[in-house]
C-alpha cells in the first residue's frame, strides 16, 4: 500500500510537495488537478468526436446501405484505395507548382552567377582540365 508524506509545506496547500512511497514520486495537489482538468476535457472532446463519427456512420449508412454489407477487410481494403487516391492527387497537384518553382530557382541562380561573373564547379572543373591538357 502507498503511503503519504509531506516533504515540503507551503501557503498554499495545492503546492505543498507530497512523496508518495510505494513508488517514490514527487507531486503537487495542483499537478494533479492540472491532470485531472487535461483527462476531462480530453473526454469531452472524444465524447463530441464519437457523436459526430457515429452520425457520420448512421449517414453513410441511410444513404448507402451496401456498406452494411461490406466485409471488414473489403471495409479496410476500401478506405486505403480512398486514403491513396487522396495522395496521389495532392502530390499530382504539388508536383507542377515544385517543378515551376525548381526552374525559377535555377534561372535566378544562372542569373546572378552571370551578373556576378561567378563559374559552377562543373565550369571550374572544365577550365582545370582544359588548362592540364594545354600544358600537358
Amino acid at each position: 500500500m502507498n503511503e503519504y508524506k509531506l516533504i515540503e509545506k507551503n501557503e498554499d496547500p495545492k503546492l505543498a510537495l507530497i512523496e508518495k512511497s510505494g513508488i517514490t514520486a514527487t507531486f503537487t495537489i495542483a499537478e494533479i488537478e492540472a491532470e485531472q482538468a487535461m483527462l476531462e476535457k480530453y473526454l469531452k472532446e472524444f465524447n463530441g468526436q464519437l457523436t459526430l463519427e457515429e452520425a457520420k456512420m448512421s449517414n453513410i449508412e441511410d444513404n448507402h446501405p451496401f456498406v452494411l454489407e461490406m466485409s471488414e477487410q473489403d471495409c479496410f481494403t476500401v478506405h486505403m484505395y480512398q486514403e491513396a487516391k487522396a495522395m496521389a492527387h495532392v502530390y499530382d497537384q504539388k508536383i507542377p507548382e515544385f517543378e515551376e518553382q525548381l526552374e525559377k530557382s535555377r534561372a535566378e541562380m544562372e542569373l546572378v552567377m552571370e551578373k556576378l561573373d561567378l563559374k559552377t564547379a562543373k565550369e571550374l572543373v572544365a577550365e582545370a582540365v582544359a588548362k592540364i591538357v594545354d600544358n600537358g
